[in-house]
């Protein structure tokens, strides 16, 4: 064996040696949302003393308006805001999209958010505290309907529905009511408005969705608004309670906002505005 011919063999040898060699494990830290079950978001809310608070736009409990700058507004929004300066904690406020709402809050891109339907559904996945009112579920019908007074006329006669993907009737129609699929349109956005036109332009009899956006959407319809009617107001097809919505196994997160919130609704003001919303939106809106 020649010399080149041995040293190349040495060379591949060592090479193979050095590539069985074991190597040693590149450690990295892995992040932690702050909203992990292993984290409590109390403490770290009054350790940075800020709380993230996502909300959806749904007056008058939650808004934002908008002249020189944005300014985020509503009852809710209002009493939380009190009551975490008194615990000397700034909120700061994002509007997001219902759509979202849940994907955003377990991504911990907030701590909560306010003003959420706390449903069966829902509660498998987060949880919900600091339950002030609830909003009924009803309809809105053309003008010219006359079958619908209770629940049992869904079932009994052969109407369309129409809902909106992930809202209170969706939910409702699949899993309470048990509507056939074949009869319900479920369309892709949190905006009631659409479901109200589908119903206007005759292509299902019924939007099934919280009388409180069915109440904004025939509101903003104006003139059009006489061509339908709401229905099931007197007889409504469920009560949600709504409330907060934050990660499970927060418990004293949940305790501490629960508490703050109903002390802070007591106050003189806050029942001023209460009372006001309670008897504009009678029959919709009702007190717990």
């Amino acid at each position: 064996m020649d010399i080149a011919t041995f040293v190349g063999i040495v060379g591949v040898a060592i090479a193979v040696l050095a590539w069985l060699k074991p190597k040693s494990p590149i450690l990295t830290t892995p992040k932690t949302p702050v909203n992990s079950v292993h984290v409590d978001i109390l403490t770290h809310v009054k350790e940075t003393k800020i709380l993230r608070v996502g909300y959806c736009h749904y007056p008058p409990f939650c808004y934002s308006t908008v002249d020189d700058v944005e300014k985020h507004d509503g009852l809710y929004i209002n009493l939380l805001r009190a009551f975490c300066q008194t615990q000397g904690i700034e909120a700061q406020f994002e509007q997001i999209r219902f759509s979202s709402s849940i994907d955003y809050l377990l991504a911990d891109k907030a701590d909560i958010l306010l003003s959420i339907f706390q449903t069966p559904k829902r509660s498998r996945s987060v949880d919900f505290t600091a339950f002030l009112h609830t909003v009924s579920v009803s309809g809105i019908v053309r003008k010219t309907e006359n079958r619908i007074t209770s629940q049992s006329d869904l079932l009994q006669y052969p109407l369309t529905f129409v809902v909106c993907r992930g809202e209170i009737g969706h939910e409702l129609l699949e899993t309470s009511i048990k509507i056939s699929p074949s009869k319900v349109t479920v369309i892709d956005t949190s905006n009631i408005a659409d479901i109200v036109a589908f119903v206007a332009a005759k292509k299902a009899d019924i939007a099934i969705a919280d009388s409180l956006s069915c109440q904004h959407a025939l509101d903003a319809r104006g003139a059009e608004g006489p061509l339908l009617k709401p229905v099931l107001r007197r007889r409504p097809l469920y009560l949600c309670q709504n409330g907060i919505m934050l990660p499970l196994n927060q418990e004293k997160l949940s305790d501490w906002l629960d508490k703050g919130l109903k002390s802070q609704l007591k106050l003189p003001e806050f029942q001023i505005m209460e009372n006001d919303l309670l008897e504009k939106y009678n029959g919709i809106i009702s007190k717990i």
